[in-house]
């Protein structure tokens, strides 16, 4: 990387103004050195030794002009970072910010670090609060980095803070956004935690990945009870329940996909940003949206469309408007049908059309994108194979099956009729893969079922 480009960090980022009130940052004396863009692999607290965190502040955020602040030593080096929009708004109140917790202690913020660049997001790691810290002393380690961030003059955005995290770490997230509902505005939960319940949480997103077999968060009624009343709050939840998942990480792409979403979604709605702050966050976001057209890669163009389609406060704009063939909506029909015809194997290129047709769908509760009806269309040709037809009727059978299974919990008397369910599957998938898989399954519920008894 050039290493000019490491000297950079916007004023904004180290404006008073933000770090002012950023949280548990009122009344800061800002004079301490700032800190500069780039990765900080270990920060102390300057008010408290016994605090450390790691932080990385992108390179996108950097302004065009001078240079005053040295990049952190360690920050990866894989090339310039992306241009900055001369037009892009900014809030002068902060930046957004996720912060991430694991039960060790030790966050990997790195693994957010190209998501940070592209989304513009600030990346906190709290260190040392972990599954082995008594509870009364988390909030200790929680607000004095924030406190600090502050008094070094890191403006983080006192309203747009977002939270992930692995089983004890998601749930340090939550008990953390409970204690500061009006300053945070998202939360994946990923193994523990579940939606706040204080007055002032009725604002926030959250997306729970939760797996299916995992023997610590289970998917209980009554879980699914607290999601129900936590919409009817007013929060806006999403589950997804993976029925192979245990006491793990959610695949990647599905925690960018869930921080994506709170993220445009809490940047137009939440009601402690001003009426400009709103307006500016929707402006930026049309612009991306009428600059799609023009990226070149078509899987990128692609999921970038994906993702601004998913942010139910924009689908009545012009730009991107749900069942409009000259819109977002319509370009992501035809990046899709591109996108497909690069897929050579039969079997995949039909799989991929239709869950592609199937997300479409559930874009709202009622209607569809008009974009299925091509789908549908193109995947029913491919279907002319009898092979690939047989293939997909397979898998259409083993995923009911699954998602009867994730349903079913770990009752013995729901899950009984799985096995026979299985077998059954097994003979008629005889000589594929999906035969193999479902003897595997209906293997894998006997021993839940003989466990419960």
């Amino acid at each position: 990387m050039n290493r000019l480009l490491s000297f950079v960090v916007f004023l904004w980022v180290l404006s008073p103004l933000g770090a002012a009130q950023s949280l548990e940052g009122d009344d800061l004396d800002t004079e301490a050195e700032p800190l500069g863009a780039g990765y900080h692999a270990e920060v102390t607290a300057l008010a408290d030794a016994g605090v450390t965190y790691k932080l990385y502040i992108p390179h996108s955020l950097a302004a065009a002009g001078p240079m005053t602040q040295p990049a952190a030593e360690g920050d990866p080096e894989d090339g310039p970072p992306p241009p900055v929009t001369a037009t892009a708004y900014r809030s002068p109140r902060g930046t957004p910010a996720l912060i991430v917790q694991n039960p060790g202690g030790k966050p990997d913020i790195l693994r957010y670090r190209a998501w940070a660049e592209e989304r513009g997001v600030i990346l906190i790691g709290i260190n040392k609060v972990s599954n082995g810290m008594p509870q009364h002393n988390k909030p200790r380690y929680q607000d004095a980095t924030m406190r600090d961030l502050a008094e070094r003059g890191v403006a983080i955005h006192p309203n747009l803070k977002y939270t992930i995290g692995m089983s004890g770490g998601s749930a340090d997230g939550q008990r953390m956004a409970r204690r500061h509902c009006g300053r945070f505005a998202g939360l994946v939960l990923q193994g523990a935690g579940d939606p706040p319940t204080g007055d002032d949480c009725g604002h926030l997103y959250l997306w729970v990945l939760a797996g299916a077999e995992d023997p610590i968060y289970q998917f209980t009624d009554k879980r699914r009870r607290g999601h129900e009343e936590a919409r009817e709050r007013g929060q806006q939840v999403r589950v997804t329940l993976y029925p192979d998942l245990k006491h793990e990480w959610a695949p990647m792409a599905d925690q960018l996909r869930a921080l994506d979403w709170m993220l445009a979604g809490s940047m137009l709605t939440h009601p402690g940003l001003a009426d400009e702050e709103r307006t500016g966050y929707r402006r930026n976001l049309l612009a991306q949206a009428e600059a799609i057209g023009g990226i070149k890669d078509v899987v990128r163009r692609r999921e970038l469309a994906r993702w601004l389609l998913e942010v139910e406060p924009l689908w009545d704009e012009p730009t991107i408007r749900i069942g409009s063939e000259d819109s977002l909506a319509g370009g992501w029909i035809l990046w899709t049908l591109e996108r497909s015809r690069q897929i050579r194997d039969l079997n995949e290129r039909s799989a991929f059309l239709k869950d592609a047709a199937a997300w479409a769908e559930s874009l709202r509760p009622v209607g569809k994108l008009g974009s299925d009806r091509v789908l549908w269309a193109v995947a029913r040709a491919d279907e002319r194979d009898a092979e690939a037809r047989r293939d997909w009727t397979l898998r259409q059978q083993y995923r009911q099956l699954r998602d009867q299974q994730a349903q079913a919990g770990l009752d013995p008397q729901k899950l009984r009729p799985l096995i026979e369910a299985y077998s059954t599957l097994e003979e008629q998938a005889a000589a594929t893969p999906w035969a193999e898989r479902a003897r595997d399954a209906a293997s894998h519920v006997q021993g839940l079922v003989n466990q419960a008894n």
